[in-house]
């Protein structure tokens, strides 16, 4: 689901994560990335199963996109939390040039 809103997920989650005070947890990440997509495309909330369905489609595209970030050595993951490191605080601190 995030595949059409990916860009609006993503700056969701690295925005929360730099404005952090301390690591966040998995599920407000994915709530914040289904927030992002939902908003992003005008979905009208829909019926319990449809919203199950599509919360894990997002969650799933959540979860790929931390795992990619933390290859990256953008962010690390820990006990359900996760969080910026110096690498990735560097990156989406930057001011755009």
């Amino acid at each position: 689901m995030l595949r059409w809103r990916f860009d609006d997920a993503v700056f969701a989650v690295t925005m929360a994560l730099f404005i952090a005070p301390e690591p966040l947890q998995n599920d407000e990440l994915r709530r914040l990335a289904y927030q992002a997509a939902c908003n992003g495309l005008g979905l009208d909330p829909g019926s319990e199963e449809q919203e199950r369905g599509w919360r894990q489609l997002t969650d799933n595209d959540t979860d790929r996109l931390l795992d990619q970030l933390a290859r990256l050595g953008a962010i690390e993951k820990g006990e359900g939390a996760v969080a910026l490191t110096p690498l990735g605080v560097g990156l989406f601190g930057r001011a755009p040039a």
